[in-house]
């Protein structure tokens, strides 16, 4: 049976080559500012080089992006043995994959490259998506139980 560090272990994994090579496919197939729709679809993908963080906010901090990201893996790798719950574990690989595949960028290219937009959000990526959800979860599982359920005991 495989245990549950080595399935998020390769969770992240996965995560953060699907974002890399979709990254790739989107800067390949699009020029910069570039888009492409899908057929009756809300969907576009897009080639954006964005050197801030969340709706494009603090552009042209690549760097110091980078090493808070850094520091941020650092710190939920340090706490990853003290997290009991496997929801908290889940949700801490799929926060790291995404800081982790978005700082390859920051460090390679000097800037993350985004190529999801749905309207009306900015554009982001896979990485995006899985830090946002990872931390979702996290915040969800810091939640009181429901009245009316048995707590669950996770064991490593």
């Amino acid at each position: 049976m495989v245990s549950r560090k080595a399935a998020c272990a390769a969770l992240a994994a996965v995560v953060i080559i699907a974002d890399q090579l979709a990254k790739a496919a989107a800067r390949a197939t699009l020029a910069p500012a570039e888009n492409a729709s899908l057929p009756g679809s809300f969907l576009q993908i897009v080639n954006v080089s964005n050197t801030g963080s969340v709706f494009g906010l603090l552009k042209g901090t690549s760097g110091y992006l980078a090493a808070i990201a850094i520091a941020a893996i650092a710190i939920l790798l340090i706490n990853y043995r003290k997290m009991r719950q496997g929801t908290q574990q889940f949700a801490a690989a799929l926060i790291m994959a995404g800081l982790a595949s978005n700082t390859l960028d920051r460090l390679l290219r000097g800037a993350v490259t985004d190529f999801i937009y749905i309207r009306p959000w900015p554009a982001f990526n896979l990485a995006d998506a899985t830090l946002t959800a990872g931390a979702a979860l996290m915040a969800l599982s810091f939640l009181p139980p429901r009245h009316g359920r048995r707590k669950r005991h996770h064991t490593k």
